[in-house]
């Protein structure tokens, strides 16, 4: 049974839930009617007994019929007491029992009512038992209605059938019947009522734990959204402290040396003016690197940075790029090797691929010892089948590698991981930090691998322009 807008319809889907709803609600409603029938029940029967004993005739047959029907009311109030409680304790172990005695007592009770009712013709016009038995289960009991009509109309029928068999006036019988009738149809409306009341409570109960859950869910998001944005922004600040510190740096070094050039041009030596000026040279190249970088990522974080993915050979990009790096291999007696096929084609955007590719090289020149070695190589990664589904590109070096601590720190915005170069040469970590964003922008994947003294291996994915196999040879 489903609720809408404050009525109810036929669901199958809501069907199995509501049966362990109504089953949990009979249990405790029989539990509940054992607790208070069973007191009243031997009391009444402690009356009957006591008068019994004393009475003669037609009182005497009365009584005694009547007693045996208490006492059949006296054991279905005790059974389906001890079965509810049992099931109660053994937490719905058996929902058969609990189906049974929802299907029972409301055919029990009326046919007993009917009954009492009928006996009772001998000494009182009245129905009242049927009445009463025809309510209290309409009250205690939920059922489907189809159900519950089959039950009151067999209870009826019975209360028909035998009610001449003890009243033998045509006017007080065909009343009894009329009478009886308003009794069944009052139970089934009662039931009826009941039955409605408590599907669109169930109903109204089910949305407001689904609410419930939703809404704590949706808390659980929000705090997890806010200690997240929580932590970038303690990244981000203890980022930008690292980039001021490093800025400050070259900046007041140029400064200074500006200052000594400007005020000694006139007294001193022209040695110690190249010297000077070489550092000014080195200083303001690291701070133009360093803004390069700062500027580039500051795009990337406000998205005005264009993003225009094109297909690309992967060959030619590298030595473009790395061609603005060798005087650095130069000048460090470094060979740079490449093994990068001439087929291999990438779609991606060429000034993104351009700054990751920069930002590898230089890194690995930088903390490569002089007559090292920087290996460049890429190659087609993908299914079992040979088709490929992107392209690795790998930056190998023999420099000075890392800790296994050091390379998990690598690509976090905020923590501080730079190393001095074989030269010296100073850095802030945010050439790889910007190379990450730039290849998770296109889908792929950054990897670093290193250890102490052994060299570092970076890795990047970009996916293939398509899938191009070798030619032959």
């Amino acid at each position: 049974m489903a609720y809408v807008r404050g009525s109810w319809k036929s669901s199958k889907a809501d069907w199995p839930m509501m049966q362990e709803e109504i089953r949990a609600r009979n249990q405790a409603a029989i539990f509940l009617l054992a607790v208070v029938a069973l007191p009243i029940m031997l009391v009444v029967i402690g009356f009957f007994y006591q008068d019994l004993l004393t009475s003669t005739g037609v009182e005497y047959a009365w009584r005694k019929a009547v007693l045996s029907m208490l006492y059949c009311l006296l054991a279905i109030f005790a059974t389906s007491g001890m079965v509810a409680f049992y099931c109660r304790a053994r937490q719905n172990s058996r929902q058969w029992a609990i189906d049974l005695l929802s299907y029972g007592i409301p055919l029990c009770l009326p046919i007993i009512g009917a009954v009492i009712a009928c006996f009772d013709q001998r000494v009182t016009p009245s129905i009242n038992a049927y009445f009463i038995f025809c309510v209290i289960p309409s009250l205690v009991i939920l059922s489907p209605p189809k159900r519950t009509f089959l039950c009151f109309v067999v209870g009826y029928a019975v209360f028909y059938w035998l009610l001449p068999s003890y009243q033998p006036s045509a006017e007080i019988l065909l009343s009894n019947r009329a009478n009886g009738l308003a009794a069944t149809t009052a139970g089934y409306t009662l039931s009826l009522l009941l039955w409605r009341a408590n599907l669109i409570k169930f109903r109204q109960h089910r949305q407001i734990i689904l609410q419930k859950q939703e809404i704590e869910a949706h808390r659980e998001e929000l705090e997890a959204s806010y200690e997240k944005l929580q932590e970038a922004y303690a990244a981000n600040q203890k980022f930008f402290s690292i980039i001021s510190h490093d800025l400050r740096g070259p900046l007041n070094s140029t400064v200074q040396l500006s200052e000594l050039l400007a005020n000694g041009r006139d007294y001193l030596p022209q040695e110690k003016k190249d010297h000077m000026l070489q550092l000014l040279y080195a200083s303001l190249g690291k701070t133009s690197k360093l803004l390069d970088n700062l500027l580039t990522w500051a795009r990337a974080q406000t998205d005005s940075m264009p993003f225009k993915p094109v297909q690309l050979n992967v060959r030619q990009v590298v030595l473009e790029t790395t061609e603005l790096l060798q005087a650095m291999a130069t000048e460090k007696s470094i060979s740079l090797h490449y093994a990068i096929p001439a087929h291999l084609t990438i779609k991606a955007d060429k000034e993104m691929v351009c700054t990751v590719i920069r930002n590898l090289v230089s890194n690995a020149l930088k903390f490569t010892h002089d007559k090292g070695r920087v290996c460049i190589a890429a190659e087609q990664v993908g299914a079992p089948d040979g088709n490929a589904q992107a392209i690795r590109l790998t930056v190998q070096d023999t420099g000075i590698g890392m800790s296994q601590e050091k390379v998990s720190q690598l690509f976090k915005v905020g923590n501080r991981v730079t190393t001095p170069g074989t030269r010296r040469e100073a850095g802030t970590g945010l050439g790889l930090i910007l190379s990450k964003e730039f290849v998770e922008k296109h889908g792929g994947t950054i990897t670093a691998t290193s250890a102490p003294a052994e060299g570092s291996t970076f890795s990047v994915t970009f996916p293939c322009a398509a899938a191009v196999r070798a030619p032959r040879a």
